[in-house]
């Protein structure tokens, strides 16, 4: 029989990481501020500069990146089991996200030198945004997607924290999904500071853009409290709703022309065929994940007691 190896206390690893999201956490504090300080040099910018209504995504954004690391860092620190549960999901996704990122940057960075020709070094301003967007993107959250998922970080949480909590109800795959669409709600919110919502080859605004998006966030919010709540129906919804937004996504983008596009030839872009092959193996790979999440659906109960937590905490 082999012999039990016993986990290793990460505690000071646990402290580490935990600084290190907390550091993240104030640069994301800074750059709210920049964003809300840009808002009010907004008005008297140029007419083609970003209004205060374009920068309330931005600041959204970061507001919700700085909490988000602040507190993570905080639970880190203290060995909280709901830190290193949102660690780990949270990194995944942020990494997901940059990987798919870093690849559009590149992709669009000539096209985008051809539109708007900058001054420099093309070459080298492209080679610094995609290295850029590769280290904060990819290689630090896979820093810390790797360390909180180790199983001696996670025995370490559950000896120091023993107590069940919020993030051991569901499976963290399916946390991940709740995250996304709890996200997804707060920035269609966001989004209402300037509601211009291109839709199957026309651009709604105005009251008819403030209603569709009202309506989108509330979905988003209900289908992530009745995912959260492990509900089969929510998942058949989710799905559905993929398959509908992939016709409409298809709709929009054969049907987009430079009078809804702005000045930059956005159409032009979103045409490219490998600019087209990335959003359908990102779909598909996000497709894919949902059809994957159906195990845990109809078939299991949510977990809360002390007793039958421990399954879905890795």
């Amino acid at each position: 029989m082999d012999a039990v190896v016993a986990p290793k206390d990460r505690s000071a690893g646990l402290v580490v990481f935990g600084l290190l999201q907390v550091l993240l956490g104030f640069v994301c504090i800074g750059f709210t501020l920049l964003v809300a300080a840009a808002t009010e040099f907004a008005t008297n910018a140029p007419a083609t500069a970003p209004s205060g209504a374009d920068l309330a995504g931005a600041m959204v954004v970061y507001a919700l990146a700085a909490v988000y690391f602040l507190s993570a860092g905080v639970g880190s620190i203290r060995g909280r089991r709901w830190a290193r549960a949102l660690s780990v999901v949270v990194s995944a996704l942020w990494m997901a996200g940059g990987a798919v990122a870093t690849v559009m940057v590149a992709i669009l960075l000539p096209k985008m030198r051809e539109a708007l020709p900058a001054a420099g070094s093309p070459a080298m301003m492209s080679g610094c945004a995609i290295g850029g967007m590769l280290v904060a993107g990819v290689l630090l959250p896979l820093g810390l997607f790797l360390f909180y998922r180790s199983p001696h970080v996670l025995a370490t949480c559950e000896r120091r924290d023993p107590k069940p909590r919020w993030t051991d109800r569901v499976p963290l795959p399916v946390l991940a999904v709740v995250i996304v669409l709890a996200f997804a709600s707060v920035a269609l919110l966001a989004s209402l500071a300037k509601p211009v919502l291109p839709l199957a080859g026309t651009v709604l605004t105005g009251a008819p853009a403030v209603l569709t998006l009202l309506s989108l966030s509330f979905l988003s919010a209900f289908l992530a409290v009745q995912l959260y709540r492990l509900k089969e129906s929510a998942w058949w919804t989710l799905v559905l709703l993929q398959v509908i937004g992939c016709v409409i996504g298809v709709l929009t983008l054969t049907r987009l022309d430079e009078s809804t596009a702005g000045t930059v030839p956005v159409a032009e872009i979103y045409r490219d065929p490998v600019f087209i092959a990335v959003l359908i193996a990102t779909w598909v790979a996000y497709f894919a994940f949902l059809l994957y999440l159906r195990r845990y659906f109809g078939r299991i109960v949510p977990r809360t007691r002390s007793g039958d937590y421990s399954t879905f905490s890795r």
